[in-house]
């Protein structure tokens, strides 16, 4: 049975295009070029499959031997000895050339196959893929041990497969297992100091922007500080549902005792709630105050309250004055000889008690003063606050 004949095809249309077929073991090639084109197509050919040289080719019209097409035509050529043979595009300037490729084996020549070999069987780099192209099948070596199958480094090697048939992947020679040096881990196996693992990247999102469709692989989701965010999933005024990130407290009986142990200033802390999951609130306001004074005869701009310092006020939630056997008048006073605040007429033995609903507020930086008249024994208690 003689040598099977190779055929290759396609178009040049771009300056170093080139279309190559293998012509091992075969004597003759004949070349077809079709199309209208401006531009210089050079027959090349390679014995060592890395250097090329211009091959000179006869037109089978008769005439003269070339070694650059122009235009469209049919050559042939002997290629004995030759590994490939490929047309090569320079000096393009438009139009497209068609291009066909076939060998012919030396007369004669025998050989043992006994299968056709198919036509267009290599492809361009980064050429598209079209359903029906023919290939070669790859074979691979089973490699259990993952013993080195080359000699020395950058020499070519069968590609290594497990007994399945799957490639093995050595990642940066890292071997696959569970053990310190080894990228697996067992799931509840014990953290060791100094196990090999693979560094988990994450994406900065502080826009808290979609990272990928629903389903897709993504991310994860950082702040600049590389912190995890963690956002729920469920918006205001939205259904219950699911697990969304809700808010903690601790539960403690309202029975008297302490409900925890008192934080340092600025620490974190707990917050606490009855045992249904009703918040604790403090009532009262963070920079509270109450003064008491106590008199046994008439004052003229006592002080009852000092300046809170530059930028503050006093303000004022609570009054309750008592008086003794002698009727009179109280003021209290926006700093000494200020303005009145507020005032009472408290009868023999008599007295007043008043929370206003809106806080009475005096003057920045300015003192709580007392002027009362006629009266003897009386005495104050008077609760409030500092803010700006």
């Amino acid at each position: 049975m003689t040598a099977p004949y190779r055929q290759k095809n396609g178009t040049l249309a771009a300056d170093e295009a080139n279309i190559a077929l293998d012509v091992l073991e075969h004597g003759t090639i004949g070349i077809d070029v079709r199309g209208t084109f401006t531009a210089d197509i050079t027959p090349e050919a390679t014995i060592d499959n890395i250097n090329w040289f211009t091959l000179s080719i006869n037109p089978i019209a008769g005439g003269a031997a070339v070694t650059t097409i122009t235009a469209a035509g049919a050559w042939t050529a002997n290629c004995a000895g030759l590994h490939k043979v490929r047309l090569r595009i320079d000096n393009y300037t438009s139009g497209t050339a068609t291009v066909n490729l076939l060998t012919c084996p030396d007369a004669g020549m025998s050989t043992n196959v006994t299968a056709t070999v198919e036509t267009n069987f290599d492809y361009l780099e980064d050429a598209a893929h079209t359903t029906g192209d023919r290939g070669a099948f790859v074979l691979a070596v089973r490699n259990d041990a993952n013993a080195a199958l080359s000699g020395t480094n950058l020499d070519y090697t069968p590609i290594s497969v497990d007994s399945a048939g799957n490639p093995q992947v050595d990642i940066l020679t890292v071997t696959p297992g569970g053990a310190a040096a080894n990228l697996g881990k067992a799931e509840d196996a014990a953290h060791t100091t100094g196990d090999t693992g693979v560094f988990v990247l994450g994406v900065s999102n502080e826009a808290n922007t979609a990272l990928a469709a629903d389903g897709d692989y993504i991310a994860l989701a950082t702040d600049t500080e590389g912190s995890q965010r963690n956002i729920g999933n469920r918006a205001h005024d939205a259904v219950d549902a699911g697990a969304p990130v809700k808010i903690g407290y601790k539960a403690y009986a309202f029975d008297g005792t302490a409900p925890q142990t008192d934080a340092a200033e600025a620490d974190r802390v707990n917050a606490i709630s009855d045992l249904s999951g009703i918040q604790y609130v403090q009532t009262a306001h963070p920079f509270f105050w109450s003064a008491s004074v106590d008199y046994a005869a008439a004052q003229t701009n006592a002080t009852i309250k000092t300046a809170p310092g530059v930028g503050l006020k006093l303000y004022i939630t609570d009054i309750f004055l008592s008086n003794g056997a002698v009727a009179g008048n109280v003021t209290l006073l926006d700093g000494s000889a200020g303005a009145v605040k507020w005032e009472c007429y408290p009868a023999i033995n008599g007295g007043a008690a008043w929370s206003p609903k809106n806080p009475i507020a005096l003057t920045a930086n300015t003192l709580l003063a007392i002027t009362s008249t006629t009266v003897t024994t009386h005495s104050l208690t008077i609760n409030g606050f500092v803010a700006a």
